[in-house]
């Protein structure tokens, strides 16, 4: 069984894993951003840890279609993921 997703900083949970959900085909993926950082990440449609601060883009974004801001963890505010927006479908993509 999948565990719950954590922040990487203080473990507090982040989603549920039954929130999981597959996008692109998958909920896992690997993503690379342009300064060359590789994230394993986890896609959940909810997730209750986390707020989305900053404003939304679609600059290189890892999924065509969606923009995305940065989420932080609600207990200590540490860098967690990105909350994606598209037409069809909102979702969390949660560092794992």
């Amino acid at each position: 069984m999948t565990q719950a997703a954590r922040c990487p900083t203080c473990s507090a949970q982040l989603a549920d894993p039954d929130e999981e959900v597959a996008i692109d085909g998958a909920p896992r993926h690997r993503v690379t951003n342009r300064a060359g950082l590789t994230f394993a990440i986890a896609c959940h449609e909810r997730a209750p840890g986390c707020a989305a601060s900053g404003p939304a883009t679609d600059e290189d974004t890892w999924f065509p279609g969606h923009t995305w801001q940065r989420a932080y963890c609600r207990n200590c505010g540490a860098h967690a993921g990105w909350l994606f927006r598209g037409k069809a479908r909102v979702f969390f993509a949660l560092i794992e």
